[in-house]
Order: C-alpha cells, then sequence, then structure tokens
C-alpha cells in the first residue's frame, strides 16, 4: 500500500525530479515503482537507465525491477556508475579488450615511480591520492601546480609519469573518459537513454555528478535521483551532501519530501527528529507511521566490558537474537561483544560476515583452487596474477585445452605454450602448487594460508581493489586473515578445512543470530531491537574525522531500530576516562531519551555551557 506522496512521485507529470527521502521512507520502492509506471505508460525499458553505487545494490533493485516487471526488467540497464560507464567507452570501441589497470600491475608500477621519485609515500597512499585528484577533475599538471610542500610535488610526478607509462585505463579513468567522450561525440549514449534514474544521490562525487549532467544535457531527458543529504557517509570517497541541494539550481527540478517513517516506533522517530534538527535545521521532520510508541534508552556503563556483558544479558533475557543487532563505529570494537554472547551461547553474525568478506573469501577460493584444481581452472588462472600479472583469458583457453586433452593439471601446465610467457607463468603455476603441497604435508592449512600470504603479498595486493574502501581497511584485513590462520591451525588437510568452513557459514547465516556490524554497513537495513556501542568522544565520534560526516553517521545508526533503542555512552576506553558524545546532547532532551544518569545529564550540561 502506497502514501499519497508516494504515489504523488511515482506518477508525477515533470520530468525532473528531486526526492529528499529520510530513512524509512521507502525510497528505493519508489524509485522501482516509477521505472514500472513509466515502462507501463509506454517507455521502452530500454531507454532506461537505474544509477547506483555498489554492484549488490544494483543486483538487489534489478531484482526489484524483476518482480514488478518480470517480462521487460532484463530491458532495463541497471548498473553503477562505473559498469555504466564501462559500457559506454566499450559501445563506442575505446576498451578493445576490456580490461583495466588493476591491482598488481598498478601497484607494481607506482611503486616503481614512487622509488626513481624518491616518494616514501606508500603506493597505496599514492593511489588514493591520484584517485581523488581525477575524482576531482585535477590532473598531474594543476596537480603539480596545486603542490604545497615537496611531498605533494613527489605525488604529482608520480602522477604523471603513471598517467603516461600505464598502457590501459585504470577505474577512476572510466568516468573521466566517458565524460570526455559524451562532450564530444557522445550522441549515440544520449539517444539510447531518455530516462536516468539515480538510487542514494547524496552519495555522488564531483566526477560522478559531472556525468550526470552530461546524459542528462538533452531537454527530452527526464532524471529522477532520490536521496537523503542527512545519510551522506562516505566522503572519505568524494560524497558530497550538497550535492542533492545543487540539482535544483542545475536542472530546475521539481521537489518532493518524503516524510512517513514506515520503519520506526513513536519514540525512536522523535529520537531521530532531534539528531535531524543538529544536522539539518530547515529539514522538515520526520513522521511516524507506526502506532507503537517504542522505547529510546540512553545507558551509562562504565567499560567496554561491563558494555558487552550488559548487551549480551539484555539479549539473552528478552529478545530473540536474530532480531537483534548491535552497531559500532569500527570494527575494532565487536571484540568485546562477540566474547560475551560467544560466552552465553547466542549465535551472532557480523553482517557482510566474516566469511563474505572480500580477503576471507579470496584465500577459500584459492584453497579450493588447489585442493581440487581440475575442477577450479578459472579460480586458479584469476589468482596466478598475482603470481604473473600478464597470465589471463589466452593462458586459461590454452590451458583448458591442453585438460580438454585429458592430461591433468601438472601435465597441462608443463605442455607447449603458443607465447613464452604464457610458458613461463604455467611454470611458475606449476612450482606454486607443488610447493603449497609440500607445505600442506609439513605445516598443515594454517602453513598453506601463511605461505599464501607470503608469496602473493595477500595483505597488500587484497587492499588494491577497483571500488573505494573504507578508511580502516587495512587494518581490517589483516586482522581477518589473521582469524582465518589462527582457524585452520587444527587441521592438517585442506579439505577437512573447507568442510568445517561449509558448516561455520551454514550456522552463522541462520536466522537467528545476533547481527553485529559497524554504522557504515549498517545503512538501508533493519532491525526490530537495536543497541549502539561506544558512544564517546573518540570512539563515536571519531576526533579525527569530519565532525559534520559523524552527526550523519550517527543518525544512520540510530535510525535502523524498529522497536527499540538503546545508546550505550561509555565513560571510559582501555582506563582512560571518556568524555560525552555531543550526539546525547538532543537526544537528552526531555521528548528525547527514556532514561539515563544525573551524572551524565551534568557532565553534558558542563560540555555545552548551561
Amino acid at each position: 500500500m502506497l502514501s499519497t506522496t508516494q504515489e504523488e512521485i511515482i506518477q508525477s507529470p515533470h520530468s525532473r525530479l528531486r526526492v529528499v527521502a529520510g530513512p524509512g521512507t521507502g525510497k528505493t520502492l519508489v524509485l522501482t515503482r516509477r521505472i514500472a509506471h513509466l515502462v507501463r505508460n509506454g517507455t521502452d525499458p530500454r531507454r532506461i537507465c537505474a544509477l547506483t553505487f555498489s554492484r549488490k545494490a544494483a543486483l538487489e533493485m534489478k531484482a526489484r525491477i524483476f518482480q514488478l516487471l518480470p517480462l521487460t526488467a532484463s530491458r532495463v540497464h541497471v548498473s553503477t556508475f562505473h559498469s555504466l560507464c564501462f559500457w559506454i567507452l566499450a559501445r563506442h570501441g575505446l576498451l578493445p579488450d576490456r580490461r583495466l589497470t588493476t591491482g598488481v600491475l598498478k601497484r607494481e608500477l607506482l611503486q616503481q615511480l614512487a622509488t626513481r621519485h624518491q616518494c616514501d609515500m606508500p603506493p597505496r597512499r599514492i593511489a588514493l591520492e591520484i584517485s581523488r585528484a581525477k575524482n576531482r577533475g585535477i590532473d598531474p599538471e594543476r596537480y603539480l601546480q596545486l603542490a604545497g610542500d615537496r611531498t605533494a610535488e613527489k605525488v604529482g610526478l608520480v602522477y604523471r609519469d603513471y598517467e603516461q607509462l600505464k598502457k590501459l585505463p585504470d577505474y577512476d579513468d572510466l568516468i573521466l573518459r566517458a565524460c570526455q567522450l559524451l562532450m564530444h561525440d557522445g550522441h549515440r549514449v544520449k539517444e539510447r537513454f531518455s530516462h536516468i534514474l539515480v538510487d542514494e544521490f547524496q552519495d555522488v562525487s564531483d566526477a560522478q555528478y559531472q556525468l550526470l549532467k552530461l546524459l542528462v544535457a538533452s531537454p527530452g531527458t527526464s532524471l529522477f535521483a532520490v536521496g537523503d543529504p542527512a545519510q551522506c557517509i562516505y566522503q572519505w570517497r568524494l560524497a558530497n551532501p550538497r550535492k542533492m541541494e545543487q540539482l535544483e539550481d542545475d536542472f530546475s527540478t521539481h521537489t518532493f519530501h518524503l516524510l512517513e517513517n514506515f520503519r520506526s516506533a513513536r519514540r525512536i522517530v522523535e529520537c531521530s527528529n532531534l539528531v535531524l534538527k543538529r544536522i539539518a535545521p530547515n529539514r522538515p521532520r520526520l513522521r511516524n507511521v507506526q502506532r507503537s510508541e517504542g522505547r529510546v534508552l540512553v545507558a551509562e556503563v562504565p567499560t567496554e566490558l561491563h558494555e558487552a556483558e550488559w548487551v549480551a544479558t539484555k539479549i539473552e533475557e528478552t529478545h530473540q537474537p536474530g532480531d537483534c543487532a548491535v552497531l559500532v563505529r569500527s570494527n575494532a570494537q565487536m571484540e568485546e561483544i562477540e566474547r560475551a554472547l560467544a560466552r552465553r551461547k547466542i549465535a551472532f553474525s557480523e553482517f557482510h560476515n566474516f566469511y563474505h568478506r572480500r580477503e576471507v573469501r579470496t584465500v577459500l577460493d584459492i584453497l579450493r583452487a588447489i585442493d581440487d584444481p581440475e575442477h577450479h581452472v578459472r579460480q586458479l588462472v584469476r589468482y596466478s596474477r598475482l603470481l604473473d600479472p600478464y597470465l589471463g583469458r589466452e593462458f586459461e583457453d590454452e590451458l583448458n585445452r591442453h585438460l580438454q586433452r585429458q592430461l591433468g593439471l601438472f601435465d597441462a601446465l608443463g605442455a607447449d605454450f603458443s607465447r613464452r610467457y604464457m610458458a613461463i607463468g604455467a611454470e611458475k603455476l606449476r612450482q606454486f602448487l607443488q610447493n603449497l603441497r609440500k607445505v600442506q604435508r609439513r605445516r598443515g592449512v594454517a602453513g598453506v594460508i601463511s605461505e599464501l600470504r607470503r608469496t602473493l603479498n595477500l595483505d597488500e595486493n587484497l587492499l588494491w581493489d577497483d571500488e573505494p574502501q573504507e578508511p580502516e581497511e587495512e587494518t581490517i584485513v589483516a586482522r581477518n586473515l589473521n582469524r582465518l590462520t589462527a582457524m585452520a591451525e587444527d587441521f592438517r588437510t585442506i579439505r577437512e578445512f573447507l568442510e568445517h568452513v561449509r558448516a561455520q557459514m551454514a550456522s552463522s547465516g541462520r536466522r537467528g543470530a545476533v547481527n553485529i556490524l559497524t554504522a557504515h554497513r549498517a545503512k538501508g537495513l533493519e532491525f526490530k531491537h537495536v543497541w549502539v556501542l561506544g558512544v564517546a568522544r573518540g570512539l563515536f565520534p571519531l576526533e579525527r574525522e569530519n565532525e559534520d560526516e559523524e552527526w550523519r553517521l550517527f543518525y544512520v545508526a540510530i535510525t535502523r531500530a524498529k522497536h527499540t533503542l538503546t545508546i550505550c555512552a561509555l565513560k571510559s576506553h582501555r582506563g582512560e576516562p571518556l568524555s560525552p558524545a555531543p550526539f546525547l546532547e538532543p537526544i537528552l532532551q526531555p521528548e528525547g531519551a527514556e532514561h539515563c544518569s544525573s551524572r551524565l545529564r551534568r557532565l553534558l550540561r558542563a560540555i555545552i555551557g548551561r
């Protein structure tokens, strides 16, 4: 059942629409229903392009559209911004071999150039600087002009040489080159799409915004943008909350506000409105639709150990674990609550859980390929590029032809290849697999994982992903690989370990498990009962981060709750006293939280000068 406002938006005759949609108001529902409305009213689905920010979100959007349009959903172009640009460039013959400069090739080139220019900055940091420059439209010459010190100048020289020497475009080039094409010769693409729809518009970067301006340049092309500036939490990957406001000036959009919150109980909506007032004083407030009162509790806890024990006890006493979510600011805060739940034998799973993490999945894929290589040739070749980055599709095709001659894998790797570099790579791969089998006999599965990390430099190479990553990703990757290695200590064979993992994955994915996740990963999700841990200055919010973004992240965290919301105000961390988080000041107004200690109220009055 749609609300009156949702129906108005879906059926609006305006061609340029800006929908400011708060949490729980059904913004993705409205976008997908708008697509269905267009198709049912005669629009060719091939002329509709829907954009989002991750592959997972794109897949979910496709599934929703399929439910509404089972016969024509596949013709709607649904993708990420970068996938769209890849398609545009390939369609115009500008990606002849459909490959990019990524991973090991990119790292090795940047390392060489950093050495050449005596730049001490790690290659990954240099890559991040170059990515940010490109997404702001700053070319190497401009970067050098803007360099304020010797380090920035050296990075600029690396950037200049990198652009000259790389043979293939990289991930950030996709949007820039697509923009250049659309400015000069993009009529085929502009004519292809007559409707552009964007979900989570508050997350667009400057480069993505420029791409949209070019796609919607034709007067007959419609734009539908839905998002919430108060939930812009990705400024570290160049999202800009002001872009939502800029739409009105650049496109003369007609604006709708989705204000009816279908998710949360009354008290939670009131609490979130108090925080929203601090983030965006002039924004209309959310209205709750749910009839239940709900509960918001601020609990003062002395230490992280007390916090974890108290939360675990509350979950054990009063709730079904599968209805509960524990949200933290950073991954490091998960350990105490995991231990507390484990002591009570309460099942828990980290959302996008441990086994679905990219680095863990990579190691497990390699282990499967080592255990049964003949049935995992594609995986084997994919990860062999970490040994030799030049092994690709041609090598895979020739290796498959050798295997079709009934040769075993090791014989196939020793067969004749049409090119010398393939033969060299095949020999590297053969020796690599033989060595890992010896390691397994001597040191078990943990030894194999340790050898993989060393030989393939996994801790470093797995940070070189195409998509932007969370700032603490380096720590997370090392922590998870250490954890996986420790788990494998008791297993002598890869097959036994993989069977154990399969059973663990089935267990951790069951519905009766408490969800433990960061506030960033909670975005877009909802849970009946939510605990937000470690709310204190220095932990949440983090001192080193943008204060406005920390407010928005806290707003995202508290708006995940449907029935109850508990905020844990932490008094100390590792023996050091902590100050109350500024987030608590609006919540502790009379109409906000149900309870907190008088001490906490006095501290907050002192902090805000009342």
